[in-house]
């Protein structure tokens, strides 16, 4: 991954550009892959590791999403 410098500019930000800095941050913090130690509940045959909830909920978040219902649109 290439190095991320933030610097400021004129130009409009979409409501992903923060997900560049947050995943720079999260790979200094050797933090990409957080613990799946915890069981998940399985719906309709699929389950999700801990590791993918946590990360597209911190995504959600960034995007100013609180809410879990708002990852709907990325399925």
């Amino acid at each position: 991954m290439a190095q991320f410098t933030p610097r400021q500019t004129r130009e409009p930000l979409t409501s992903q550009s923060g997900l560049a800095l947050v995943e720079s941050l999260l790979t200094r913090a050797s933090m990409e892959n957080p613990p799946n130690h915890l069981p998940t509940p399985k719906e309709r045959g699929f389950t999700m590791t801990n590791s993918e909830i946590v990360l597209s909920m911190l995504g959600l978040l960034v995007q100013a999403k609180p809410d879990f219902e708002a990852i709907e649109p990325f399925r």
